[in-house]
């Protein structure tokens, strides 16, 4: 249906219902790149983007795209929160600044937790990145879990600094967010001794 969609270039709140729920459909699957067409495409049907268009269309192609605006924007917050962390998997410093300034503008609880682990992680504050992916909103801890590697190998350098000759694995797995100790232990294994 979604590719129907984009074929006949329909740009309805259907249109908007679809993408999102395949956007979230992706994000289960762990499959970004197929999020993050899904995802261009409602930002494409944002209010911003559509004031762009030619100001003269046909009056029913209007209510279709009003119709779609008031869709996108029941969800506006929660999918920009989810553009700001799929930017900070990707690493793409460009697309970070972007949606940051986007995610800015917006006050819901997906923006405000997804700027605030971008805060943690500019300030490599992984205490708070991994209380915030405790507390994550809608779907984007499964963003988040991609992150999660990256952050732990930034902080052990860290806390193997702070606790010497070695911190416990109670306490790497209370700090880096592990379920049980006998996953710690195994990190600390794995990258404790570089």
């Amino acid at each position: 249906m979604r590719q129907d969609l984009a074929v006949q270039n329909v740009r309805t709140a259907l249109t908007a219902e679809v993408y999102e729920t395949h956007a979230r459909i992706a994000l289960e699957r762990g499959d970004l790149g197929e999020f993050h067409r899904c995802a261009c495409v409602l930002a494409e049907l944002t209010p911003e983007e559509r004031e762009r268009e030619e100001p003269r269309q046909h009056q029913k192609r209007k209510k279709r795209k009003r119709a779609a605006a008031r869709q996108i924007e029941r969800h506006r917050d929660e999918f920009a929160g989810y553009r700001l962390l799929h930017a900070l998997v990707r690493n793409e410093r460009g697309d970070v600044h972007r949606e940051l300034r986007r995610a800015r503008l917006l006050r819901g609880t997906g923006c405000a937790h997804a700027l605030g682990v971008a805060a943690a992680l500019e300030e490599n504050n992984y205490r708070r990145f991994f209380a915030l992916r405790r507390d994550a909103p809608h779907l984007s801890g499964w963003l988040m879990d991609r992150l999660v590697r990256r952050v732990r190998k930034d902080a052990l350098p860290v806390l193997m600094g702070a606790y010497r000759p070695r911190p416990g694995a109670a306490l790497v797995r209370e700090a880096l967010g592990f379920e049980d100790d006998g996953e710690a232990e195994e990190f600390l294994k794995e990258h404790g001794n570089k």
